[in-house]
């Protein structure tokens, strides 16, 4: 019979992984099935006749990220692009939460006419 041995250095980086690193380190489509995470939904920036960027308020909603159920969220509308392409300011959201591998963006679009 083999004996199984685990070292507590074996098992620290499963206890010492906070909720907030565990969700953010979760696939998107993985996010509604993992304790204790909520799913991150944002929009995208859609481009208007003269191909300028804008935001429709009535786009769907898309699942773009993970984080921790206790984080806290602003209350502001957020535009953020993916962090290895920081202008390309694509997806907007409508708090200040946005996936762990993306950066807030300054500028806003403008709202899309109809």
């Amino acid at each position: 019979m083999k004996r199984l041995t685990l070292t507590l250095a074996a098992l620290l980086p499963l206890v010492a992984c906070s909720a907030e690193q565990r969700c953010a380190a979760t696939a998107a489509e993985d996010c509604a099935d993992a304790r204790g995470c909520v799913e991150l939904t944002g929009r995208s920036v859609e481009t208007d006749e003269s191909g300028e960027a804008c935001a429709d308020y009535d786009t769907e909603l898309e699942v773009l990220g993970c984080m921790a159920a206790e984080q806290d969220c602003g209350d502001a509308l957020t535009l953020a692009a993916p962090a290895d392409d920081p202008t390309d300011c694509s997806y907007w959201f409508t708090n200040t939460c946005i996936p762990a591998d993306m950066v807030a963006c300054d500028d806003w679009p403008d709202e899309c006419s109809e």
